[in-house]
């Protein structure tokens, strides 16, 4: 799981340079190969790979794919080719990236400026460290390609959750530069047209090898009581179990000890701020879900997957799956998981309002807990609509599949987790604000 948000990280700050002489050729068998390997492994593993697609439009996909395999390219061209194939499925946990050789052999550089798609799918520059191309510009094209076609094709190599397109525009917007590197450069210089102040200019942009652009680190975890002790804030970036510990934090102990202040301060409103949170371990978002709880719960209704992912597990986890006839689909139920049970709240939970902050960056386990916050009506939504889908997701384990000639990495989750919804009325394909704030992160609305 930490592989694939590393890798993501990753994508960040790579610019991809398209035509590197250094690529060696793929044969048409060796792409077809590969091409087969991805289509075997979403079928073999994903556990709602026809959530959003039928079999027909799969199969199909897949056959004009290799049509146009009949010479032999680049690993960045495969990539460009196979991308769309991965990002169809729907899934903001089933991913493709580059060979491990291939990040490698990139320069580590960004370009100096940052910018939005704004609601209006124009290309707005919201930060600059150049006098190049001043802040508040609207980039109208991109080395001769118009922004509304850019923001069209990027949006088509983004994997997020479902049918809306809240998590595509905030990776787009965290990832621009290294996503049209991936996909649409061919030069590790662009050629950038824009308009400001009713003036059309152009420009060239080189990137800049320097980091000392990047934002600092913020902390993984912040919590906040106010003087008059009437409100508490908890901000929570990660649920990851294991880059929280590489933070130093322990996350159950941080609540325990947060939650006792908030009782003896008898604080009447808390706000928890799940915005950017892409996930982690949901076991710990079921832990903070106990301190707002007021009744016992259910977490999850259901965990389904593949009987052949089941041989992907290791021990103890493969002991919790019911080994039974597999049903029409080859799925199996996963049993021993502590979200399938009732669960009690804390001893010290908390009884007052509740408000819970998401984004485009709320996804996984943290969209997972907004989602039973709304469904049980404990907390009013604030901000803007999740990454996440409300039923649940597929996640869990990842499997990690290497193409055998391409070296491409597949990432496909094992589990379908459905969460445990009584207020059926209240489901939404996101999980939706019930007024919208200001966010801070950069995500088009």
């Amino acid at each position: 799981m930490l592989k694939f948000y590393q890798l993501a990280l990753i994508g960040m700050l790579l610019f991809v340079q398209g035509n590197l002489a250094a690529q060696s050729l793929l044969s048409p068998n060796q792409l077809r190969e590969d091409l087969l390997h991805i289509k075997k492994s979403l079928l073999n593993y994903h556990p709602d790979l026809f959530a959003y697609q039928s079999r027909s439009k799969f199969e199909n996909s897949f056959g004009e794919v290799a049509q146009q395999l009949d010479q032999a390219i680049t690993e960045n061209e495969f990539f460009r080719l196979v991308k769309p194939l991965v990002t169809q499925v729907k899934c903001g946990h089933t991913d493709l990236y580059h060979s491990e050789k291939y990040i490698l052999n990139q320069q580590k550089v960004i370009f100096p400026i940052e910018v939005e798609v704004n609601n209006s799918n124009e290309i707005e520059v919201i930060d600059t460290y150049t006098s190049q191309v001043p802040k508040g510009a609207i980039i109208t094209k991109i080395d001769d390609l118009a922004s509304d076609k850019i923001v069209e094709v990027l949006l088509g190599f983004i994997s997020s959750d479902g049918l809306h397109q809240n998590g595509r525009y905030y990776n787009l917007n965290n990832q621009f530069f290294s996503l049209y590197a991936e996909v649409l450069a061919e030069n590790i210089t662009i050629d950038i047209t824009y308009q400001f102040n009713g003036q059309t200019k152009s420009t060239q942009l080189l990137p800049k090898i320097e980091r000392s652009s990047l934002k600092e680190k913020t902390p993984l975890v912040e919590a906040a009581i106010k003087g008059n002790a009437a409100e508490a804030s908890l901000k929570i970036r990660s649920f990851d179990k294991a880059l929280l510990k590489e933070n130093g934090i322990h996350l159950k102990k941080f609540l325990n000890n947060f939650f006792e202040e908030v009782q003896e301060q008898q604080v009447k409103k808390l706000t928890i701020d799940l915005r950017d949170n892409i996930g982690g371990n949901d076991l710990l978002a079921i832990e903070l879900y106990r301190y707002i709880a007021k009744k016992p719960f259910k977490f999850y209704d259901n965990l389904r997957m593949h009987k052949k992912s089941k041989k992907q597990l290791g021990f103890p986890h493969n002991i919790f799956f019911r080994i039974e006839k597999a049903d029409s689909l080859g799925m199996v139920s996963y049993t021993g998981h502590k979200g399938l049970k009732w669960i009690i709240p804390t001893k010290n939970y908390f009884l007052g309002e509740v408000e819970v902050l998401i984004n485009g960056g709320t996804m996984s386990a943290a969209a997972h807990f907004a989602a039973k916050c709304h469904n049980n009506q404990r907390a009013n939504i604030l901000g803007q609509a999740s990454a996440g889908n409300y039923e649940g997701s597929n996640s869990g384990f990842l499997i990690y599949e290497t193409l055998p000639h391409s070296g491409l990495q597949l990432f496909i989750p094992a589990i379908r987790y459905e969460l445990y919804l009584p207020n059926k009325k209240l489901i939404t394909e996101a999980i939706e604000p019930s007024t919208l704030a200001v966010s801070k992160s950069k995500v088009a609305q």
